[in-house]
């Protein structure tokens, strides 16, 4: 069994726990955490009235019905069935049109060009992420705007070595093996999930390579009022997030 297939399995178990721990809000565009800034402060992502916007790896589309209902027309892809019923609910609760799809976003088949393309810590779990960056490329229009948030290697990278008792392959920075884990939420789960960590110079490289123009990027930390754990004190030294906006150059 390959790993989008486990990550599939995986994400079907673990959706509703997940969705429900999340506190994400339709109203408000996030980069993968609520907790850091989102578009609000950022704003990134500009007027999207009448835009052709597809989301990957949408989970349960809180981003893509943020879009829609600011009027981008939305097309949403997610490799677990679970979250895409999610999605699919909370669209038709909040009044607004998705087109949602299940798919894994490497072997998701485009079906048109988009005015944008937007992807929330989602490509952490895709292996050969060239081989995307070059799709999406290929399918955004001239000027089209490409926008992705992933977990922030240097954060990663401090946890493993000070704090994270499980030994993975990226306590060293410059690793790129796959890693296989479990949540630690506490509970004991019977799956596990596969992604792949790259360093900060992969993702300008491969954009670059593509022949995108990096427009913006961010690396978000998460500014607790109240520092209680270890973790909650390198989340306010390290970022969390990593977000690219890049444009391409057509």
């Amino acid at each position: 069994m390959d790993y989008k297939e486990l990550n599939r399995m995986a994400w079907n178990k673990r959706s509703g726990r997940y969705l429900k721990e999340a506190g994400f809000n339709n109203d408000i565009l996030d980069f993968g955490d609520p907790r850091c800034l989102t578009d609000n402060d950022l704003h990134l992502v500009g007027d999207v009235r009448n835009k052709k916007i597809l989301e990957l790896g949408c989970g349960g589309a809180n981003v893509g019905t943020n879009l829609a209902k600011r009027g981008g027309l939305v097309t949403a892809i997610d490799i677990s069935e679970q979250q895409i019923s999610y999605a699919r609910d909370e669209a038709k609760r909040e009044g607004v049109d998705i087109r949602f799809e299940v798919s894994s976003i490497e072997d998701y088949v485009f079906h048109e060009e988009y005015d944008m393309i937007i992807s929330i810590c989602a490509f952490q779990y895709v292996d050969h992420l060239d081989r995307v960056f070059g799709k999406i490329y290929e399918y955004l229009t001239p000027k089209g705007i490409f926008i992705f948030s992933t977990n922030h290697p240097a954060f990663y990278t401090a946890a493993y070595t000070t704090i994270w008792e499980d030994e993975k392959p990226n306590s060293n920075y410059f690793d790129e093996r796959p890693e296989v884990w479990k949540w630690d939420n506490g509970i004991q789960d019977d799956f596990t999930f596969t992604t792949f960590p790259h360093p900060l110079e992969y993702y300008i490289n491969q954009l670059s390579a593509c022949g995108f123009i990096i427009d913006r990027m961010h690396e978000l930390a998460i500014p607790h009022e109240e520092i209680l754990t270890e973790e909650e004190k390198l989340e306010t030294v390290f970022p969390r997030l990593l977000v690219i906006k890049a444009i391409k150059n057509k």
